[in-house]
């Protein structure tokens, strides 16, 4: 008896082609990267930590006896000042932060100590 051999025969992608996908692929990556990149750098751009993280200290200060008020600072792209404010029959201390590019604003009340 005779056997027969069966030649199977796999298609496979060419070079051109494999060339061609990793060349997408790549131009994928890069695009998401910038995007990735941008994201971050706003979010960093626009976080107010550091200055929620100031005030706050601001605040204990105050509330511990450290801090004069009327007062004035800054902390790198931020402009701080603490002042009295009277709205109706209630006295507060604002602590109010003011970014100098962006022109964000934050701000704490407390009541004023008597």
């Amino acid at each position: 008896m005779r056997i027969k051999k069966k030649i199977v025969r796999v298609n496979g992608s060419s070079l051109v082609e494999t060339l061609i996908a990793t060349i997408i692929i790549m131009i994928v990556f890069g695009i998401a990267m910038v995007s990735i990149s941008n994201i971050l750098e706003s979010n960093i751009k626009s976080s107010t930590s550091a200055i929620d993280t100031e005030l706050n200290k601001l605040m204990y200060l105050y509330e511990n006896g450290n801090l004069e008020v009327p007062s004035s600072g800054s902390l790198k792209e931020w402009q701080i000042k603490v002042e009295k404010v009277k709205e109706g029959e209630t006295n507060y201390i604002l602590f109010e932060g003011i970014h100098k590019q962006s022109k964000k604003v934050r701000t704490h009340k407390l009541f004023e100590k008597e």
